[in-house]
């Protein structure tokens, strides 16, 4: 009996002693190491234009992006964050700096490549550890509408480097470049510039001319019903009328030569009224029931292939009044007269 009590104990405390092995190791295992607080700088690209990383994630985007617009990025850099009391700054230096570069498509005015740096980024908050910045793609200077003109006041690149006093604030543009039909967008920082050699995160997203859309409200109206025409076309929406003009041409079976609409810099929809006794004028279109009327929009600034397979090309301008035209494509909606 003595001796099966000291072999039960003895296994008790077996047992005892290796689970307190077995919970320690496991208690160390998931201890992280000192290595594991220290994280490596990640970039995000996003279209939302916030400073809170969680709304910004929700919004991540890499592709998709307009040939004239803002890509928004954060960089996640704890380790730049040293006063805990004030808004830090990053990639301002030549050692240490933030870059940007532009590849386009095809070679055109403004080159194929284009590349700028520092470009500094302001951290979103004290002590944060986030750093926030706005890229402008600039687009460029060409014919947008095939008037033989040039619209001026596109294009450009330029760091707005905060360490040289630049009035833009990176949180509203940190650096612009010049764009032209489609390309990629890469943002780097060389965050350790050691004698263990250079070390560099990035981020790239791609952007493109996109093919508009022209629609009417309804596939059939009455001829006394107010007719909606909307246009979609996400390169020139947001564009003031000093840059560039949005028209759209509307005809009817009864009237080929029809009107020209002009259309708001948000492109909001143009209103159109029928009459089956005056000429066509402005926002009025002659129009006999039972007619067929057409919305026709010219678009030149066309991706370099669309959903059929075709090619389009982006021309060039010698002057501000000689321009070659670009490629286009005419986009046509069609709408019915009741009887």
């Amino acid at each position: 009996m003595t001796t099966n009590k000291l072999r039960q104990m003895y296994t008790v405390a077996s047992v005892t002693f290796l689970s307190g092995i077995l919970l320690t190791s496991t208690i160390m295992m998931m201890i992280p190491s000192a290595e594991a607080y220290d994280p490596q700088p990640q970039i995000w690209f996003g279209s939302k234009n916030t400073k809170d990383l969680g709304k910004f994630l929700k919004y991540e985007k890499y592709d998709g992006y307009g040939w004239h617009t803002k890509v928004n990025v954060m960089i996640y850099a704890p380790g730049w964050n040293t006063d805990s009391g004030k808004y830090d700054t990053i990639g301002t230096s030549e050692d240490e700096p933030i870059g940007m570069i532009v590849r386009n498509n095809t070679e055109g005015e403004s080159g194929a490549v284009r590349s700028l740096s520092p470009c500094g980024f302001t951290e979103t908050g004290p002590d944060t550890g986030l750093f926030y910045g706005r890229v402008k793609l600039s687009g460029t200077d060409l014919d947008v509408n095939g008037d033989g003109k040039e619209e001026k006041k596109f294009g450009g690149s330029a760091c707005s480097n905060i360490a040289i006093g630049s009035s833009k604030h990176p949180h509203r543009e940190a650096a612009k470049l010049e764009t032209t039909q489609a390309g990629a967008l890469t943002v780097w920082w060389k965050y350790n510039d050691s004698f263990n050699g250079n070390e560099v995160v990035s981020r790239t997203a791609h952007y493109s001319m996109s093919e508009a859309k022209i629609e009417f409200s309804q596939e059939y109206y009455e001829h006394d019903d107010r007719i909606l025409i909307k246009v979609t076309d996400k390169d020139l929406k947001g564009t003031p009328k000093d840059k560039a003009t949005v028209m759209t041409r509307v005809y009817s079976d009864s009237d080929s030569a029809g009107v020209t609409i002009e259309f708001d810099k948000k492109l909001n929809p143009a209103i159109l009224y029928l009459t089956t006794e005056n000429e066509s004028n402005g926002r009025v279109l002659y129009a006999q029931p039972g007619d067929t009327i057409y919305a026709e929009y010219d678009d030149y600034l066309m991706p370099p292939v669309d959903a059929d397979g075709r090619t389009y090309s982006i021309g060039n301008c010698h002057s501000s009044t000689q321009c070659d035209p670009s490629d286009h494509k005419t986009i046509l909606a069609i709408a019915k007269i009741l009887r």
